[in-house]
Order: C-alpha cells, then structure tokens, then sequence
C-alpha cells in the first residue's frame, strides 16, 4: 500500500468511526434533539452534536474529497507532475447540479444505468447502490409527479443546515436511510455548500 492509499485508509476509517457515533449519539439523545428543534430547549443539544462531532466529520470529508484520485499524472516526458489543486479538479469534474441534471435526463428517458452513473457520481457511493437509488427514485416518480421537486429541495435544505429534512427527503426519494443516508447527506453538504 503506498502513502495515498495508506491516507485514504485511515481518512476513511476515521469517517466510519465518526459516522458510527453520530447514529449512536442522535438515537441516544434524540428526545433531547427533537426537543431543542422544537424550541422546547435551551440546552442547544443539536449544536453541540454537531461540534463534537459535526464538524470533524465534515473536516474529514473534505480531506478525503481533497486527496488525488488516481496515481501521479506524468508531464509529456513521463516524468511526475504535481496533481492539480482541489479547486482546478473540481472545476474540470461535473459540478453537482450538472450531475443531479444528467441524473433527471437519465431518468426521464427511462436510462436506470445511465442515472446510476450520475447519481454515483453525485453521492459518492458505487454503482449497486446507486443503482438502488435510481430505481427507487424512478419507481417514486411514477408514482408521485412531485418527487422530482422533493429532490430538487435538497440542496436547499441542506444549504440551510436542515439535516432531518436533508435526511427525510434522501429517504422519501431515494430510500435511503441510515449510515448511507447519513454519509451521502455529509457528501452533499461538501458539494453544495463550497458551491
């Protein structure tokens, strides 16, 4: 294993025990959270939630978004080249609404691995869940035209710093819940908030 696979290791092993807590603290404290949401409370458990363990989780997704994806480009001569700053990258990569847009063409042209594709892209995940998502957004939309709409208030919600919101409508359109909601909500702030 070689020093950036040995970092993104131990990056992601630090998310997963991060994740890991935060579910464990929202179920633990959740009287408490919907109580400070409700304004019933002035003991400010969601803020303090979020910088113990919020804000990590985030610094960490970040580091991880922030690492090369591939091994050292070389220049004309094979020899190594510096990767491209975070900034340079991310301009040359679909941005999430391109990705979400390729998304909602996919799907309305019935092309279920096609959208996949983006909303692998866009959620960070691979492709069976994906995969997943895709299908059950499609079968949600035959079902409810306003789905489409559902989805296009997440960056909304999620800009807004609503995560229970951010959270439900990752599950009314693309059933997710749980770590992987949690961890494609974290994905989704790193996107749509630097944006």
């Amino acid at each position: 294993m070689n020093d950036l696979e040995n970092a993104r290791a131990i990056l992601e092993r630090a998310r997963d025990s991060l994740t890991r807590r935060l579910v464990e603290n929202v179920n633990e404290y959740s009287d408490r959270l919907l109580e400070d949401a409700a304004g019933g409370s002035y003991m400010d458990e969601i803020e303090t939630l979020q910088s113990r363990i919020g804000n990590r989780l985030n610094s960490i997704k970040i580091m991880l978004s922030n690492l090369p994806t591939n091994e050292t480009p070389s220049d004309a001569n094979g020899a190594d080249v510096a990767v491209a700053p975070y900034q340079d990258r991310i301009a040359q990569a679909e941005t999430p609404n391109e990705n979400f847009a390729t998304f909602g063409r996919k799907i309305a042209a019935n092309d279920i691995p096609g959208a996949s594709r983006a909303l692998a892209e866009l959620f960070n995940v691979n492709t069976t869940l994906a995969h997943r998502c895709a299908s059950i957004f499609r079968d949600s939309l035959n079902r409810d035209p306003n789905t489409i709409q559902k989805a296009m208030q997440l960056r909304t919600t999620i800009q807004a710093g609503q995560d229970n919101d951010s959270l439900m409508l990752l599950w009314d359109c693309f059933g997710l819940q749980g770590l992987d909601a949690v961890r494609i909500l974290e994905t989704l702030k790193a996107r749509f908030i630097s944006t």
